[in-house]
């Protein structure tokens, strides 16, 4: 009974001691990924404040030229007027309110103002659509519906996480040769936090001085869907290669990482059953490449039933966008 006794005790202590691992696990890819999100904000500030700044000019002149057309609309008006009172209007009353009318009209089409209108509002939307799309790339990374594993077009989690990455990359050349692909059941987010990590990653890479370039391919295989993301930074010794997807280990300066984006990534990818891989060569540039199987495997009946047991080894701020392996 005592030996009993001392092995019940000591499976809960064990199971306690995975609980509260499992629990810092969450807390570390939750902060990974909140520090990521803090690193976005000046860049989506300043993302949305360029268009809105245009956007605002925009309507202040459409105001102003607006302000032609009640010219006008009022000169009409007084011909209306006068024609209403036919018994006290002078016919050459008439005749000046109708010039009033037609030089106000020729001076607008002379002006272009309704082909400017035309310009300014096109514009605006345009800025307005920018917005809109940042909004939906920023809750296709953070997720705020809190959507589930789904089948998703890998092509889609790179152009959200290119407009998420845009103030970071802005001045670098962005090449893009993106094939079509079937879809890959995977949770979006997750994917799209690798991509905005390896895009931030290359940007930082590239030394000071030297026109940088991002080159982005996807394609598919007879049973695998590839993403590879190179740029022409400064490369990695293999001794740095060895370690870059160790927990906490960075080659960046103090309070500029925290050596836990590319760890994360791995274990991403691992839970989606898919690699992560690395080549580098020392001031040529750095390629990871990404590979997602095409059908992912059916996870174990024991494994299914024990989903709500904490099984999950990541996951994007709710139990249920969870990841179980």
């Amino acid at each position: 009974m005592y030996l009993e006794k001392k092995v019940d005790e000591r499976t809960e202590e064990l199971k306690q001691a995975m609980t509260d691992l499992k629990a810092s696990q969450v807390q570390l890819v939750q902060s990974e990924k909140m520090a990521t999100l803090g690193q976005m904000v000046a860049g989506v500030a300043h993302e949305v404040n360029t268009p809105l700044g245009y956007v605002r000019s925009n309507l202040s002149l459409v105001n102003s030229s607006l302000a032609r057309f009640d010219e006008l609309i009022d000169a009409v008006q007084t011909v209306i007027d006068l024609q209403d009172d036919k018994s006290n209007a002078s016919d050459e009353s008439l005749q000046t309110a109708y010039a009033q009318v037609l030089e106000i009209c020729r001076d607008i089409q002379e002006d272009e103002v309704g082909d400017d209108l035309r310009e300014l509002v096109g514009d605006s939307l345009y800025g307005v659509d920018q917005i809109a799309e940042l909004v939906v790339s920023l809750k296709d990374f953070s997720r705020i519906d809190a959507s589930k594993i789904k089948a998703v077009d890998l092509n889609e989690c790179i152009h959200n996480s290119l407009t998420m990455a845009k103030n970071n990359i802005k001045y670098l050349t962005i090449h893009q040769d993106l094939g079509d692909l079937p879809t890959v059941t995977c949770n979006p987010s997750q994917i799209n936090q690798i991509l905005l990590n390896l895009f931030n990653n290359a940007s930082q890479a590239i030394p000071e001085g030297k026109q940088g370039e991002i080159c982005i391919k996807s394609y598919a295989t007879d049973d695998e869907v590839v993403i590879s993301v190179a740029d022409n930074g400064t490369g990695m010794p293999k001794s740095v290669m060895d370690k870059i997807f160790e927990p906490f280990f960075t080659t960046k300066k103090a309070g500029e990482g925290t050596g836990l984006g590319l760890a994360i990534s791995s274990q991403i990818m691992e839970a989606h059953h898919g690699t992560i891989e690395v080549e580098s060569d020392e001031g040529v540039g750095t390629t990871f490449i990404l590979s997602f199987p095409q059908t992912q495997p059916d996870p174990p009946a024991s494994e299914s039933k024990d989903k709500d047991k904490s099984t999950a080894v990541f996951i994007d701020g709710t139990a249920d966008d969870a990841v179980f392996i």
